[in-house]
């Protein structure tokens, strides 16, 4: 029996949940007809394209282990290499890659030509380009998939947290200097934005920073009321993302950042008439807080410090390679014969009932593509599942995934009644047909 395709499900009710129309999910990545194709799952999706539509609806991929062929796993592990060398500063080395990349795919495929032109921007100020050139490799890069960004309300748009990016970084290079409040409204469009933490977390610090410091650069800005408040919540958010999912993305910059936010606000109590520092005061009581922040803060920072000194790692979150790294890719072709080989199954075993041997031959040896159904019902006799993911239930209902969140709580805290309860829930509605759902839920 053919598997139902869960990312196609996920997909279709993600875009109800959220009210996005097919015209806002698809904009500036592909036609109407060509997703519709991908809902009637008549057509393939490349690696490039399920991420990004994914993301426009705010899931995180890192965690998801995806099956594709040899052609897709080369470009993919190509990307790697480039995202690698960049983030350990070999920038000759991967901008060798980068040409070679040019020439192994389609430059006319959007989102292909917008991964080169972001990686090439990287590259480029990590050799010292002017901010004239660097804005117009950004500017073009984010025109590739949100065209006339400058002329609309990013509300009437669904926007991955790498198209968000590029829109920081074109901001922060304008010839004509950045524009605040274009940074508080990317932060106010991920805050309102239905997306998870593992996607949340990589850009919301990023944005927030951005915001802050230009903020902090605005004298007019800084000089309203609660100027340093507003500032100070949007960092500690920030913070507690970091916290949450145990990332470090622009960690240092924001310490920085609140370590003169915190200073900043204990010179206007202090500068404040005296009534405002009596024993039991708002006042009293605000300033007794932020210097818990301070030491926190400073223990913080000089943590990092240690550990980054050791390890010889920059402080500072000078790229965003971690954006485009997409972990637990394989290519079907690999799998399909190395299960066999170690089941010690014949070809025949395997493709008896499903095609002829030259189509299973032919792709072991990659040499062509068979049709997606083929590879599934390969995949189903070798007791895999296609949409195997690591560390997640397979589901095409975003529901499951919370319950499944609360249910690891539940345990952990040893409630066993709660957890038994919601297993029971998740069990009734999770496809236990998909053998990953099977083992993660014996397993709970």
């Amino acid at each position: 029996m053919r598997e139902k395709n869960v990312f196609l499900d996920l997909l279709t009710k993600l875009r109800t949940e959220q009210n996005i129309s097919v015209d806002q999910l698809c904009e500036g990545l592909c036609s109407r007809r060509l997703f519709t194709g991908f809902e009637n799952d008549e057509q393939n999706v490349s690696l490039l394209l399920q991420d990004m539509l994914l993301e426009r609806l705010g899931v995180g991929t890192e965690t998801a282990q995806e099956y594709v062929d040899y052609e897709e796993y080369d470009r993919w592990e190509l990307r790697h290499r480039i995202l690698h060398n960049i983030t350990f500063e070999n920038i000759e080395r991967a901008e060798d890659l980068l040409k070679e990349y040019e020439q192994l795919c389609d430059m006319q495929d959007s989102l292909e030509r917008q991964f080169v032109l972001s990686q090439r921007a990287q590259i480029r100020r990590a050799q010292g380009a002017d901010k004239e050139e660097l804005s117009e490799l950004f500017t073009e890069a984010v025109s590739m998939t949100v065209p006339e960004v400058s002329e609309r309300s990013l509300n009437e748009m669904a926007l991955s947290m790498k198209e968000l990016n590029l829109l920081l970084e074109r901001e922060q290079y304008r010839q004509d200097g950045e524009r605040l409040p274009r940074y508080e409204v990317i932060v106010e469009y991920i805050e309102s934005k239905h997306s998870d933490r593992i996607g949340r977390v990589k850009i919301y610090p990023k944005a927030v920073y951005f915001w802050c410091l230009c903020a902090m650069n605005d004298m007019a800005w800084m000089e309203q009321q609660d100027a340093v408040e507003k500032l100070l919540e949007r960092c500690n958010n920030a913070f507690e993302l970091l916290r949450d999912t145990s990332r470090i993305y622009f960690l240092w910059e924001l310490l920085e950042l609140r370590e003169k936010l915190l200073a900043r606000r204990v010179m206007e109590i202090d500068s404040a008439p005296a009534v405002g520092k009596k024993i039991g005061s708002k006042e009293y009581r605000e300033r007794g807080r932020l210097e818990k922040w301070q030491k926190e803060n400073a223990r913080w920072k000089w943590v990092l410090d240690a550990v980054y000194t050791e390890f010889h790692v920059p402080k500072e979150t000078w790229e965003y390679c971690y954006l485009y790294v997409r972990k637990g890719v394989n290519c079907y072709a690999d799998v399909i014969r190395i299960r066999r080989q170690m089941l010690g199954m014949t070809a025949k075993e395997v493709y008896d009932g499903i095609c002829g041997e030259a189509v299973l031959r032919r792709m072991e040896q990659k040499i062509s593509k068979p049709h997606r159904y083929n590879v599934q019902e390969f995949f189903a006799r070798l007791g895999l599942s296609m949409e195997l993911t690591r560390t997640e239930l397979v589901s095409g209902d975003p529901e499951i995934k919370k319950l499944f969140e609360k249910l690891k709580k539940e345990i952990n805290g040893r409630e066993w009644k709660q957890a038994e309860e919601l297993l029971l829930e998740i069990e009734g509605r999770s496809p236990v047909e998909v053998k990953v759902n099977q083992q993660l839920l014996m397993q709970k």
